[in-house]
């Protein structure tokens, strides 16, 4: 008798999240990554994906090294009239970004959520954070090589 082996590689991910107010429309956010020399393609999200926190876009990024990886942009409405937007990367435990690749993550996500910034909500701070999610809260180091 063979008895068969399943594995199960964890997903994780690595979140940008930026607040913008007054509260803009998720078709300016929408329109604004469309617009990025640093997208190829912007697509409707399929419905509540991994990572995501509310309704939002497929992004295709051009840089390789920024890349490889799932990449959605989620916008959700808070109660204090702001819309908070998030740029996820997901990827497989077995083929996490390395420190380099984390890099420029970080900076690729840092722009576009800039350009949604300046076009929907141009007065809006523009402090970024970064959040791991996934198994156990997400992956040990995945904000730690981020630019600040």
């Amino acid at each position: 008798m063979v008895t068969p082996l399943v594995a199960c590689d964890p997903i994780f991910a690595t979140q940008y999240r930026q607040t913008l107010a007054p509260m803009p429309t998720s078709t300016c956010v929408g329109a604004a990554l469309a617009a990025s020399p640093a997208v190829a393609t912007v697509g409707p999200l399929s419905g509540n994906e991994f990572g995501t926190d509310g309704p939002g876009f497929r992004v295709a990024l051009r840089d390789s090294l920024a890349g490889p990886w799932p990449t959605t942009v989620t916008s959700r409405a808070m109660p204090d009239s702001t819309l908070r937007v998030t740029l996820t990367y997901t990827y497989l435990g077995i083929a996490s970004p390395t420190a380099t690749q984390r890099q420029r993550m970080a900076l690729v996500a840092r722009q576009l959520l800039a350009t949604a910034r300046a076009a929907c909500a141009p007065a809006s701070p523009d402090s970024v954070e970064c959040h791991g999610a996934g198994v156990l809260g997400g992956q040990a180091g995945a904000c730690r090589t981020a630019a600040r």
